[in-house]
Parts: structure tokens; C-alpha cells; sequence
């Protein structure tokens, strides 16, 4: 009887050790690691909330991105109709959003969110999910600061036109 009482709280205690550590390691994490004022935490590291950056996350990403632009669309599947023209980014009405002026020589605005990377802390990465005019836009690209390049990947859709595309925003 000894040996049962004896394996049944060793067994508990083990039990009890193990949700403990377990617990440790979840999403409270952020709980044990206050982030500075205009800093989230995500998995127990500070980041700038989306659309922001810097020391003290008080630049906006989209300071980088608003300009004209040539655009080279090369259709994977389908046809571009005109794969070359140009476009205009500008603010959007949130830090985290781009209105992206005449995207696929259309003349529709589409609105395009930026999300601030975990490695470099910076608003690099575009998401476009939207529809406009009849124009549905869905993908993802990124910025790059050397060539001041969008390389954007996704599915353009207007009318019986789909077309899966590779999109290269350069800034003029």
C-alpha cells in the first residue's frame, strides 16, 4: 500500500511539474516582458505595431513607399493586357495601409496593409486583399530598401481575366 501511495504522488508531482513548465512557455511570455511605451510583445519579444518602426516606433513605414512608380507585371498563368504602366502610392487612411493608385493600369485604388517584420523590425512586408471596381487583388510581396524595389506575387481577377502574376514596383 506504501509503494501505490507512494507512485500515485510521485506521479502527481511529476504531473503537477510538468503543467508548470508547460505554462511557462506559452503566450504569457509577453506578461514577464513589459515592451516600452509604442512597442507590442509578440512571443516575448517587443516589436512596433504594424505601420511603424524606429528606436521609438514613431516612423510610419509608409513614409518609404509613397511615390510614383513603373510597375512590370509578368503574367505566370493568363495574359497582361498592358504589363507595363504607372502607379502612385500614397497614405492610407490607417499607419498600417497604402492606397495603391491605378494597380494593373486599371485606374482602381486598391488598399494594401504593411506588416512590420520580426527579424528586422521594419515595415518591409505588403499584404494586398482586396476588391475594387469589379478588380479582386490577392498576394503578398516585400520592400527592399537597396533597390527601393516592390516584389509583389499574387492573383489578379477582373471579369473572366485571372491571372496569376509577379509584380515588380520600382520607385521613380
Amino acid at each position: 500500500m506504501k509503494k501505490l501511495t507512494f507512485t500515485f504522488f510521485s506521479f502527481l508531482f511529476l504531473s503537477l511539474m510538468l503543467s508548470l513548465f508547460v505554462s511557462s512557455c506559452s503566450d504569457n511570455a509577453c506578461k514577464n516582458n513589459p515592451c516600452p511605451a509604442g512597442r507590442e510583445c509578440y512571443l516575448g519579444e517587443c516589436y512596433c505595431p504594424n505601420g511603424k518602426e524606429g528606436e521609438a516606433c514613431d516612423i510610419y513605414s509608409a513614409d518609404r513607399y509613397v511615390g510614383n512608380y513603373d510597375v512590370y507585371e509578368l503574367a505566370l498563368t493568363g495574359t497582361s493586357p498592358n504589363p507595363f504602366y504607372t502607379t502612385y502610392l500614397e497614405y492610407g487612411s490607417r499607419q498600417d495601409l497604402l492606397y495603391i493608385n491605378n494597380f494593373s493600369n486599371t485606374g482602381i485604388v486598391i488598399t494594401a496593409s504593411i506588416s512590420t517584420s520580426t527579424i528586422t523590425n521594419k515595415g518591409t512586408h505588403i499584404t494586398i486583399n482586396d476588391v475594387q471596381g469589379g478588380l479582386e487583388v490577392v498576394g503578398e510581396g516585400d520592400y527592399n530598401e537597396i533597390t527601393k524595389r516592390i516584389e509583389w506575387n499574387g492573383t489578379i481577377k477582373q471579369g473572366f481575366d485571372s491571372r496569376n502574376c509577379s509584380v515588380t514596383f520600382t520607385k521613380i
